[in-house]
């Protein structure tokens, strides 16, 4: 019974972010495929990192709506809505993770083909935290893999923040957030609080750590705030409902 009640599910969840993802892929390869001929092969780094994050924050934000709406219609309850959420994360972490050494190889070999002599392409930056680190590949993926699974749940916090409050809710946060920041910046840089942590950052003894140590309790703050917004958000529109789970 359990199989079955996952089967349509998960086969919805791949299928759509399969499209999604590899629509992502495809033009990030011709972008880095463009720059290859237009730099005559010298490339010496690239932003993969950085684009990946923000598309799957995007995704957290799209894809929890879409299926709240979705399975409820089709007899799923929220539960199911939030595991399939996690089911997405951690695939679209994974996918993220795996294809950036994919496009770097992908680029390496274009560029020693099309341009012989070249002395090829870098990879292994990352935007969040420590941009420009090289790292071995084992590294670069874990690296990868734990900032886009937080970033993840980020816009999913958001996108369900969004989906609960009214008007009135939504402009108070929309302003008050980002004043919020600048004034906590601010004030910041005057205090030895902040000193202390990023001091504590700072001394452990690789970026992986400084990732784990910032993503992980990042993604389980935003993934347990997501459930409760989840738990009773109320269903509106009708944006899903020309679609219907397989199985």
């Amino acid at each position: 019974m359990l199989k079955a009640k996952w089967k349509g599910v998960l086969a919805y969840e791949i299928e759509e972010s399969g499209k999604t993802h590899g629509l992502f892929f495809g033009i990030m390869f011709i972008v880095y495929l463009s720059i290859l001929l237009l730099s005559g092969g010298d490339i010496s780094g690239g932003s993969f990192s950085g684009s990946a994050e923000i598309f799957s924050f995007v995704v957290g934000i799209v894809s929890v709506r879409q299926d709240l709406r979705l399975f409820l219609q089709n007899g799923k309850g929220r539960r199911t809505v939030f595991l399939a959420q996690v089911f997405l994360a951690l695939g679209n972490a994974l996918f993220m993770a795996l294809a950036l050494p994919l496009l770097g190889i992908l680029i390496q070999v274009l560029a020693s083909t099309l341009f012989p002599g070249t002395s090829g392409v870098l990879w292994g930056e990352f935007s969040f935290l420590y941009s420009g680190v090289q790292a071995s590949l084992p590294v670069m993926i874990a690296l990868a893999f734990l900032a886009n699974f937080a970033v993840f749940f980020l816009g999913m916090c958001i996108s369900l923040i969004y989906y609960r409050l009214n008007k009135l809710g939504k402009l108070l946060v929309s302003l008050g957030v980002p004043a919020l920041i600048i004034l906590l910046a601010i004030q910041g840089v005057r205090t030895e609080s902040l000193h202390a942590v990023l001091r504590f950052l700072l001394d452990l003894p690789s970026p992986l750590a400084v990732y784990a140590v910032i993503c992980i309790p990042a993604a389980f703050l935003c993934a347990g705030a997501s459930w409760l917004l989840l738990r009773r958000a109320p269903v509106t529109g009708s944006g899903a409902s020309s679609l219907s789970l397989k199985g």
